[in-house]
């Protein structure tokens, strides 16, 4: 069943119509439902504040914790970039891709003009690495996590500009961009 109720005024001389107010019983349950809804989020809202006033020191410091934490981690090893900001960093800035795989694993897929220097051999191959000090390096591993400690050392020896790829080349091969095969 479909109702349409007429506001007040309607067909008086000299006043402007009033809207047509619909009601169906489908959209009266929807704003019962959103009713209790918002009833529900104000409610765990004033209980959330009465907390956060009754145990302010624990919520600093939980707070503190979670911004130290997260500065802890954007500067583990330089900078996290993903796959769309490789790409522009390479294309704008020059930016020199490192794979830091094993050559078996380099070969068998690596990013466009990726230089292989394996995460054991960095200290061995520092030489080309000091060639590339002036540009900004983009460290590459295969799921991201040994970049950060190569990152480290390049940090510790003055590099400035080391950015890694989050998620290694995993995350690159997921996005779908290209591979080159040797």
């Amino acid at each position: 069943m479909h109702q349409e109720h007429r506001g007040p005024g309607i067909g008086a001389a000299g006043q402007a119509p009033c809207a047509v107010y619909t009601w169906h019983p489908f959209l009266q349950q929807r704003s019962v439902l959103a009713g209790v809804a918002l009833a529900i989020d104000e409610f765990f809202m004033e209980l959330f504040l009465e907390f956060l006033t009754q145990q302010w020191q624990l919520a600093s410091a939980l707070l503190v914790c979670v911004l130290l934490l997260a500065f802890h981690e954007s500067r583990r090893g330089g900078q996290k970039v993903t796959s769309n900001q490789l790409v522009a960093m390479v294309n704008g800035q020059q930016a020199a891709v490192v794979d830091l795989r094993e050559p078996a694993e380099f070969r068998k897929g690596h990013i466009v003009d990726a230089i292989n220097i394996p995460a054991a051999k960095v200290t061995e191959r520092w030489a080309e690495l000091e060639a590339l000090r002036e540009k900004p390096l983009i460290l590459v591993c295969k799921l991201g996590q040994h970049s950060s400690a190569v990152g480290k050392q390049l940090i510790a020896k003055g590099f400035d500009k080391v950015h890694r790829l989050g998620g290694g080349i995993s995350e690159w091969q997921a996005s779908q961009l290209p591979v080159v095969k040797d």
